[in-house]
């Protein structure tokens, strides 16, 4: 890639229209190829993005440095294995009595897997705007859970949510400062929003970043857990991470490169190498080893189709 592409893409993303025949409402685009980073901020925007879903890949990465620092003594046992329910019951008050056979096994895998077993979509923005964000725990714990955890997947941001409280309570201590001093600032990440629900980290959304900085969580990714020959999460979690559990045939379009062919803990995986984090109204951060390429756009639009497509679009023309 060269100026005149990245230039090309841009024009792409200008000319580019909604199904209502808009004008893509675009923030950010940024292309990393090899060693040389192409930005472009819209309309000269210069404010930090909700990343939305792209929050569950953070919090993934956020994970496995507690998983690691819990085996080096730093916090009490538990890794993904780890029964989720007995470590937070003291926080909720349960009334859904034929809940707790299967609230018993859920593990935090189910949580990063949306394989809880829900028979809802829960703790997505609509469903919770009048609803105490205080309550939020009790909500979810008290929904029907209608198969046993760990076998179907139901995307979902309630997994995500009962992570942040869970790690929250391991660490005794504020989840977000916690992320600010281990992940952020070695990713040089300094100036970022994230928003609580009560007082938890909302965990699965409302994570207010810039282009770059998905661009720093991407590479950490792609280096399988490094920061300058440093790793600040280990490799064998970057695998995991990137591992397969289960396959979207839901939300998958066999036909494009840039597809939602399964999901790993917090990130989406295609049918190659390419991995994904990716947000509701316009927000991807994807990731191609094969040819050293980041791509990340931000937008805040409805209808994602024509953004979609061009990402696409620059990985098969890359």
């Amino acid at each position: 890639m060269n100026e005149l592409n990245f230039y090309q893409i841009i024009q792409q993303f200008e000319n580019a229209r909604d199904h209502l025949g808009s004008q893509l409402n675009m923030r950010y685009l940024l292309i990393k190829d090899r060693d040389t980073v192409y930005e472009h901020a819209f309309n000269d925007y210069n404010g930090l993005c909700d990343v939305r879903s792209i929050s569950k890949t953070v919090l993934a990465l956020t994970t496995g440095i507690i998983i690691e620092k819990s085996q080096k003594g730093e916090y009490a046992p538990f890794d993904e294995e780890t029964f989720v329910f007995p470590l937070l019951k003291d926080s909720v008050k349960i009334t859904n009595l034929q809940n707790l056979e299967y609230l018993n096994q859920i593990k935090i895998k189910h949580c990063m897997t949306h394989s809880i077993g829900f028979r809802d979509v829960l703790m997505m923005r609509d469903d919770i705007r009048y609803i105490d964000p205080d309550t939020y725990l009790d909500m979810i714990f008290n929904h029907p859970i209608i198969q046993k955890p760990g076998e179907s997947y139901l995307y979902s941001n309630a997994g995500f949510y009962v992570l942040s409280a869970l790690l929250q309570h391991i660490i005794k201590e504020d989840l977000i400062q916690f992320i600010q001093r281990e992940l952020f600032n070695p990713l040089h990440i300094t100036d970022f929003k994230w928003e609580k629900y009560g007082k938890y980290c909302a965990g699965a959304t409302k994570l207010w970043l810039r282009a770059n900085d998905l661009l720093h969580i991407g590479e950490l990714i792609l280096t399988k857990g490094k920061v300058k020959d440093k790793h600040i999460i280990s490799t064998s979690w970057i695998e995991k991470m990137l591992t397969c559990y289960y396959l979207t045939p839901e939300h998958d379009l066999s036909h494009r490169v840039f597809r939602q062919y399964g999901y790993g803990y917090g990130v989406w995986l295609t049918d190659t190498d390419i991995s994904f984090g990716y947000g509701t109204d316009g927000q991807t951060l994807v990731m191609v080893p094969s040819k050293q390429m980041i791509i990340v756009t931000m937008a805040e639009q409805q209808n994602v189709t024509p953004i979609n497509r061009i990402v696409d679009q620059i990985i098969k023309e890359a």
